[in-house]
């Protein structure tokens, strides 16, 4: 793919959109820029913004970041911890031994004091699961961290260091 030239639609100034960022892109089934580098935190910015004039639809059971670090804050507040790294981090690492040991239970098919079905220990399992992604969220906010802009550029290196294809993880729907 050469290297191609957008015209920025908000400034108007044009842009190199080169060979490496069109193959990344197009392995996350990406479409084309339409902004420079310098406009798109603006749009971004925008697109945050809590007026529903701006807003871009969402699916009613849709969860996204910021309304899982409100959701800790509040119960982190209600049980009185305080929002700082090393406390939230502790936190997080005790869940982490709690998910630890429902797994261990489950594999040895025991569920400690109660007894329960497979389908009762998995939503266990889940339900950890969840304590863990909603503290990583949290923490990713004390710490300032965007994670929806991390995940691709995280993704893109995981791949590249095992040297998988976008095939593997993403495969093109057949029409």
């Amino acid at each position: 793919m050469p290297d191609a030239v957008i015209a920025c639609i908000n400034c108007g100034e044009e842009f190199v959109w080169n060979e490496e960022e069109q193959e990344f892109y197009q392995s996350l089934n990406y479409v084309k820029p339409k902004r420079c580098t310098r406009c798109r935190p603006d749009r971004a910015a925008q697109r945050m913004t809590t007026g529903k004039e701006n807003r871009l639809p969402v699916r009613k059971d849709y969860i996204d970041q910021r309304s899982i670090i409100r959701f800790v804050q509040a119960v982190e507040a209600h049980k009185g911890f305080r929002p700082e790294i090393r406390l939230v981090f502790s936190h997080l690492v005790e869940e982490v031994g709690e998910l630890s040991r429902k797994i261990w239970l489950h594999e040895k098919g025991r569920t400690g004091s109660d007894t329960m079905d497979g389908y009762l220990a998995a939503r266990e399992i889940g339900k950890e699961l969840l304590d863990i992604i909603f503290l990583a969220c949290y923490l990713a906010e004390i710490l300032n961290l965007q994670l929806n802009g991390i995940i691709p550029e995280r993704m893109r290196e995981i791949t590249e260091q095992y040297g998988i294809r976008q095939e593997d993880f993403n495969p093109t729907p057949t029409r």
